[in-house]
């Protein structure tokens, strides 16, 4: 994966070390005019010293200072349920939550097995299975899909 992101112009990693260790990365790209964050990862071990936020606020303060660069996107709303703190910690950064209209639809053939009673017992197993992304994601989707509006009452109009 980073040979490949390595050969393309556009593509970015950046760390954040702490006392020669690597502490975080992220991986962005520049699309257009905006320079997209879409993966920041970091050592749960070394989080009390903030690699997190020394990272964005130099990546974001150097993306920034670009001539071609007019804004820096950190990527959707979190759809695993654990996750909705990053959020926050987004925002804190300094982010704005802007609307974009995300939803989650299963194929057709799904839909009759997603019963509320079916929905809740996926939704128990995977907590039985907090650190299983898979699970969470699949929670978190489930999630969203249940709370979400159907699709002919969220049809966006313009102003």
């Amino acid at each position: 994966q980073f040979r490949v992101a390595d050969s393309i112009d556009t593509f970015e990693t950046w760390g954040a070390f702490w006392q020669g260790q690597l502490a975080a990365f992220l991986m962005a790209a520049e699309i257009e005019s905006c320079a997209q964050i879409f993966l920041v990862r970091s050592r749960p071990d070394l989080l009390g010293q903030y690699p997190n936020n020394a990272l964005l606020y130099s990546y974001i303060q150097n993306a920034l200072g670009r001539t071609d660069i007019r804004e820096v996107s950190y990527g959707w709303e979190s759809i695993r349920a654990e996750l909705r703190g990053l959020d926050s910690f987004k925002q804190a950064m300094g982010f704005e939550k802007r609307a974009a209209g995300q939803r989650v639809e299963f194929n057709r053939y799904l839909r009759p097995f997603l019963l509320k009673p079916v929905l809740n017992g996926v939704e128990r197993f995977a907590g039985r299975y907090p650190r299983s992304e898979t699970f969470s994601r699949l929670a978190g989707m489930l999630q969203c899909h249940r709370d979400q509006l159907p699709a002919s009452a969220a049809t966006l109009h313009p102003a």
